[in-house]
């Protein structure tokens, strides 16, 4: 993985596994791709067995392989412990030592839902979703809404954190998680407010092939493929560019072609919209507007898939971080209250 330098080597007499370390990295400027240290265990046929990855910030995830089962543990900066177990397309999260789960999410026909949760955390799922009450409450029982439940902002940070965390590994890191070249990593968050609440916690992050992606996010190859074009084009020009002044052109670029199609399409001028600036408190504003938040491209697929797609074009090295899905999540539920987006990064391809 040449992200990553060559790897050092050291075979373990005892259990036949290839530990591979990678040198510590200083050029990259967010959490996971300033790796302090990352190191795979793999098995005598080539297969990632364990897999132990240090971002600069502190953050570690360990992650354990063992046939369709990925189980994760995230110990993020402030010591607490996140567990995540991905089987089966069912994610399952718990906190530190204790066993309970706090939330599960599986993929559906319309994407992503949380099946179960932990009592503060049902505003989450649906009628279906599954509560479990907290200690000495009874039994698992049916969902009765999200306006009867009393929420705990650290419970759903701390849940955030570790798995943006985990969203920023498997972009910098995919080998170190078994990736191959055409699977995508992906966040879906839900955010909402409710009397005068607010927050947002990613149910899903998960790593896709890009057709499955695009059963949600129809225009996934386009935006992918007018990004390409769009870098390809301003190349010649990028060695007297500044690496800010050419992802703005490439920005632009993609702009104008998404107007294109807009114009050539209903069902694109429906769906799609490249550049909107949003505040929480006006919705759409003008470009620029003090205190907005411009999502790159835009393609509301609620009809069809109940979720909002956002496209978030990267030219240089800096991924999603928590400030960014905050500010995206403060304009996705001021205008579509507690639907679930999914963020996913468009990266020139070479």
């Amino acid at each position: 993985m040449p992200l990553l330098g060559r790897a050092l080597l050291r075979r373990s007499r005892r259990t036949g596994c290839v530990a591979a370390t990678r040198p510590r990295l200083s050029h990259r400027s967010d959490g996971f791709c300033t790796l302090g240290e990352h190191r795979d265990l793999t098995r005598s046929d080539g297969s990632i067995a364990q897999s132990i990855v240090l971002a600069r910030d502190g953050t570690q995830i360990r992650s354990a392989f063992s046939g369709t089962l990925v189980s994760r543990q995230i110990t993020l900066p402030t010591g607490d412990v996140v567990r995540v177990n991905t089987s089966g397309g069912v994610l399952s999260i718990s906190l530190g030592d204790d066993p309970r789960l706090l939330l599960q999410s599986a993929w559906t026909a319309r994407g992503p839902r949380v099946i179960r949760a932990r009592q503060h955390l049902a505003f989450l799922g649906d009628e279906q979703t599954i509560i479990d009450p907290e200690v000495g409450a009874g039994p698992g029982t049916s969902a009765r809404g999200p306006n009867v439940i009393t929420v705990l902002p650290n419970l759903g940070a701390l849940i955030a954190l570790a798995l943006v965390s985990l969203h920023s590994m498997l972009r910098a890191a995919p080998a170190s998680q078994g990736l191959g070249e055409k699977d995508r990593p992906i966040l879906v968050p839900k955010a909402w407010a409710w009397e005068g609440d607010n927050g947002v916690v990613p149910i899903m992050v998960d790593a896709l092939p890009a057709d499955r992606v695009r059963q949600a996010c129809k225009y996934l190859p386009d935006v992918q493929q007018w990004t390409d074009s769009a870098a390809l084009r301003l190349a010649p020009q990028r060695p007297t560019m500044t690496a800010r002044q050419g992802g703005t052109k490439v920005h632009y670029a993609v702009k104008q072609t998404v107007e294109a199609a807009r114009a050539a399409s209903p069902l694109a001028r429906a769906i799609l919209h490249a550049e909107l600036s949003f505040t929480a408190e006006a919705g759409i504003v003008r470009y620029g507007t003090l205190g907005s938040t411009r999502l790159d491209v835009f393609e509301d697929s609620r009809n069809d898939m109940g979720a909002i797609c956002v496209y978030d074009i990267k030219t240089g090295q800096r991924g999603i971080g928590a400030d960014q899905l905050r500010a995206i999540a403060d304009v996705i539920k001021a205008r579509y209250n507690g639907a679930p987006f999914y963020i996913l990064e468009v990266r020139p391809i070479p």
